[in-house]
């Protein structure tokens, strides 16, 4: 982790992608071998905004991202408005925790399913080196088994998402064509060991791409 180490500006690691893709498994790991403090998820931001925003304000705030845009055709230009305007709104505060982290030299992973590609406002971080990707679990039945298992671990009841299971692949998908319209990598998740040393790849690329020339080696005397 040197290179990291040597880097003189804060590392902004982004993770998006839609509902039961590993997007907070994988930042914990990554988080654990980087070394880095920080990690925040985009969830937890929408429910302090719900706390202080109105309903009748922001409705949107009050709905899971796969409970919006319900009754709409997925082939619509405005298919998934609901969504990607809840996502603008959680934006407002994450990019404020960005720019808090890049003020105080801190390293950061943010992971969430409101990082939407497009949407990103990457002038928050002109001051760190940012690596964005999207995650996607491509394969419904091992969508199913994510949920089950996330289930066994956690209040979260499998049989909500297995229900909305369409929903969430229809917006999976829309993340998918907007990563690939904006440049973002996509990874598909099917093994967080290996989708880590990808994002380690990346994000090492990314390092040694902004560091200075080394100069020759000196001679040997």
């Amino acid at each position: 982790m040197d290179e990291l180490r040597a880097l003189e500006r804060p590392l902004v690691v982004l993770i998006g992608g839609g509902t039961g893709v590993g997007k907070s498994t994988v930042a914990t790991q990554l988080a654990r071998d980087l070394g880095i403090t920080r990690v925040l998820g985009t969830d937890f931001t929408r429910e302090v905004l719900r706390s202080v925003v109105p309903e009748r304000i922001a409705p949107e705030l009050s709905r899971s991202s796969f409970e919006l845009d319900k009754g709409l055709s997925p082939n619509g230009a405005a298919a998934h408005a609901e969504f990607e305007r809840q996502a603008q709104e959680v934006l407002v505060g994450v990019r404020a925790e960005i720019e808090r982290a890049v003020r105080e030299g801190t390293s950061v992973i943010l992971e969430g399913i409101h990082l939407f590609p497009g949407l990103v406002d990457l002038g928050a971080v002109s001051n760190g080196l940012v690596v964005y990707v999207i995650l996607t679990v491509d394969d419904r039945d091992a969508l199913v088994d994510r949920f089950e298992g996330r289930a066994r671990a956690s209040e979260r009841p499998a049989g909500r998402y297995e229900e909305g299971l369409e929903a969430i692949r229809n917006l999976q998908a829309h993340f998918v064509n907007a990563a690939r319209r904006s440049g973002v990598p996509v990874i598909e998740n099917l093994q967080v060991d290996t989708t880590v040393r990808r994002l380690l790849d990346l994000i090492f690329a990314a390092v040694e791409a902004v560091q200075p020339p080394r100069g020759p080696e000196p001679a040997p005397r």
